[in-house]
């Protein structure tokens, strides 16, 4: 699977690189992208944020970008991907999830900047499924920082960092299990 994963993020950026893909401008308003990357885990079971001995989780998606002025633009997005926490001395869980979500974007620089550094605030919703998870739409509220790369006046390479915060839990009996007592 993480082969796959790899290939499908390879092949992606090629064949961003080699389409004229819109890049948020005054001129070129629209822009049109994929994202992808990894899923982390943080609750009550415990957390992988920048941990590397926990199985990868990735995600996979599009985005649309709308531009509003030089500092402002609106972005939505959509992902598809698989969430997990799976610990060796206590049962986690496993799972896949839809999401989307929409972003006001606030760039600190002029479109003509080589490397615009920005922040995103955003609403949405992700769908989990999985055993121990609830089936159900969770608001997410989320959060982002990052670096737009221009690489020409149509591509734009975009890296970020984004956190969101389920306002409900989505993970059924999310507390732990007990220690096991022995009782010999």
């Amino acid at each position: 699977m993480k082969k796959l994963l790899l290939f499908v993020a390879l092949a992606t950026m090629g064949f961003i690189s080699s389409n004229d893909l819109n890049a948020q401008t005054e001129e070129y308003p629209v822009s049109v992208g994929v994202i992808g990357g990894y899923t982390a885990y943080s609750g009550n079971f415990g957390s992988t944020l920048y941990k590397t001995d926990f199985a990868f989780y990735g995600h996979l998606g599009g985005e649309l970008g709308i531009y509003l002025s030089r500092h402002f633009s609106l972005v939505f997005n959509y992902m598809r991907g698989d969430i997990g926490y799976l610990a060796y001395e206590e049962p986690g869980f496993t799972g896949s999830f839809n999401g989307g979500s929409a972003f006001g974007k606030v760039r600190f620089f002029r479109d003509e900047t080589v490397v615009r550094p920005y922040i995103m605030l955003g609403l949405g919703g992700n769908m989990y499924y999985g055993p121990r998870l609830t089936n159900s739409l969770n608001m997410v509220a989320s959060g982002a920082g990052g670096l737009d790369f221009n690489l020409g006046k149509r591509i734009v390479l975009d890296l970020r960092f984004v956190a969101g915060y389920n306002l409900a839990s989505s993970i059924k009996n999310d507390e732990p299990p007990p220690a096991s007592v022995d009782k010999g």
